[in-house]
């Protein structure tokens, strides 16, 4: 993370942001598997809080440093319905 978005190690430092990478192993696996499907090279997890503005820029900041293919958002059943 540092070397690739050193404007976001902040995050990472405080715990907000988690950056993951598979194995290289996993990668070939998951292609040989499914045809054409490709395992990310990163998946990174920030926490945030929905009645935070502070949280709010700190995604934004998130999305558009990393300019992520996908976004996924996981909401509460309370929050689905």
């Amino acid at each position: 993370m540092a070397r690739q978005f050193p404007q976001l190690i902040d995050l990472v430092e405080d715990g907000t942001l988690l950056a993951l990478q598979p194995p290289a192993r996993h990668e070939k696996e998951q292609r040989d598997l499914q045809r054409g499907y490709r395992q990310p090279l990163l998946v990174i997890i920030i926490g945030t809080s929905h009645v935070s503005s502070i949280s709010a820029s700190q995604v934004e900041r998130v999305v558009r440093a990393v300019r992520p293919q996908n976004v996924v958002v996981e909401l509460c059943r309370s929050r689905y319905f």
